[in-house]
C-alpha cells in the first residue's frame, strides 16, 4: 500500500521562506476570527517553522493584500539563491498522516540529492559530466 508520495523535480533557483512569528501575524486580525486548530501542530523544516491555524475570514476588496494575509500565509524572500531540488507536492493518505511520513520522504528526498550532488561533484573532477548528467536526468 502507498501511505505517501513525494514530486520532486530539478531546479536551479528558489526562494527562501521568510519565517514570521504568529504573534506577528495574529496582531493584525481581529481575535474572534483565529481559531487554533484541534491541537497546536508544528511542521519544522530546519530552522523554518510552520504552525497549523483554522483561519474564518471574508476576503475585503478595499484592503491591500499585505492587510488579507493570515496566520497560515507563506512569504518568501524576493531574491533567489541557487538550488538543486524543488518539491511539487508532498501527500500522505489521511489514515496516516501525522505519524512523520512526510518528514522521512523530505529526509528521503534530502539523502538522495546529496548522494547525487556527490556523485555529480565527483563527476565534474574527473571530467565524467556527460555520463553524470545523464544520471540525473533519467532519475536513477
Amino acid at each position: 500500500r502507498i501511505a505517501g508520495c513525494l514530486v520532486a523535480e530539478p531546479i536551479k533557483a528558489a526562494h527562501e521562506v521568510i519565517p514570521s512569528s504568529a504573534s506577528e501575524n495574529r496582531s493584525n486580525l481581529p481575535d474572534n476570527k483565529t481559531e487554533s486548530a484541534q491541537a497546536k501542530h508544528t511542521l519544522e523544516f530546519g530552522k523554518i517553522s510552520f504552525k497549523r491555524e483554522v483561519l474564518r475570514r471574508h476576503n475585503h476588496p478595499d484592503k491591500s493584500k499585505e492587510e488579507c494575509q493570515g496566520p497560515g500565509a507563506i512569504v518568501c524572500e524576493e531574491e533567489a539563491v541557487p538550488a538543486l531540488c524543488g518539491f511539487r507536492a508532498i501527500w500522505v493518505v489521511p489514515s496516516r498522516r501525522r505519524k512523520g511520513i512526510a518528514s522521512q520522504l523530505v529526509d528521503a528526498a534530502r539523502y538522495i540529492i546529496q548522494a547525487l550532488s556527490l556523485q555529480l561533484s565527483h563527476a565534474l573532477k574527473t571530467h565524467h559530466y556527460e555520463a553524470c548528467t545523464l544520471l540525473l536526468n533519467k532519475g536513477t
